[in-house]
């Protein structure tokens, strides 16, 4: 279930369930480089946490060089000072599948992991559910700080429904949607407003799973006006 649930988020991030690793482009969303389907930014510290780990493993690498400009030593977002990064990861990449291995483990720790205790904490038990909130915490992040994270939506989710002590589980989820979905139309972070609204349509084809396929039954179909493709 894990990997089903990583390949729907991947559709949504690369329009295919496989895990597109030498994805490396500038969104012009104020995060720097993003990296890889997961979404690694380079104004955080999670593209340090890949290089630093393959850099232990192949300390010539090139990419070693960058960690001077990413956090925590750089900002991460002056791009004039990375340029050269994306032609050196894909270059990397192609080596061997170490730098993928890498980025899973670190996905895992920054991603799917803490998902999965989210939906544990939340009381949230439905595979399309533990699905909802991972694609969340992938796209929007899970700081208490953030307006927009995943934290402000559960909170909202909460007040309007009064979860757990009200409320059933799938009506729950698709009022979580339904409060995603004005994130995404209106986020208080207007960096991210083009790049976000563009992604709306990845709440309907959710919001189709959780009405169609709660239990993310094979095959899957992930559909939305973006995207029309199957998860095995």
């Amino acid at each position: 279930m894990k990997a089903r649930i990583k390949a729907i988020s991947n559709v949504f991030e690369a329009g295919t369930p496989a895990t597109d690793y030498a994805y490396v482009e500038d969104l012009k969303d104020g995060r720097g480089l993003t990296v890889t389907c997961y979404g690694f930014c380079t104004y955080v510290d999670e593209v340090s946490k890949v290089v630093k780990r393959y850099d232990s493993l192949v300390p010539e690498t090139v990419l070693s060089g960058y960690l001077l400009f990413l956090p925590p030593a750089g900002s991460g977002v002056e791009l004039a000072k990375l340029n050269g990064f994306a032609e050196a990861w894909r270059q990397e990449n192609g080596v061997s599948g170490l730098l993928a291995s890498i980025c899973e483990k670190v996905a895992d720790q920054l991603y799917f992991d803490p998902s999965v205790k989210f939906a544990h904490n939340a009381r949230i038990t439905s595979h399309a559910g533990q699905a909802i909130i991972y694609d969340t915490l992938l796209q929007h992040g899970d700081d208490n700080w953030d307006a927009d994270s995943l934290n402000a939506i559960y909170r909202q989710t909460v007040t309007l429904t009064g979860w757990p002590d009200k409320g059933q589980e799938l009506d729950v989820l698709r009022a979580f949607l339904e409060t995603r979905r004005q994130v995404l139309t209106k986020p208080s972070n207007r960096a991210t407003a083009k790049v976000w609204a563009e992604s709306l349509p990845r709440v309907d084809a959710l919001l189709a799973l959780l009405d169609e396929i709660p239990k993310l039954n094979a095959p899957i179909r992930v559909h939305s006006s973006q995207v029309d493709k199957n998860v095995p």
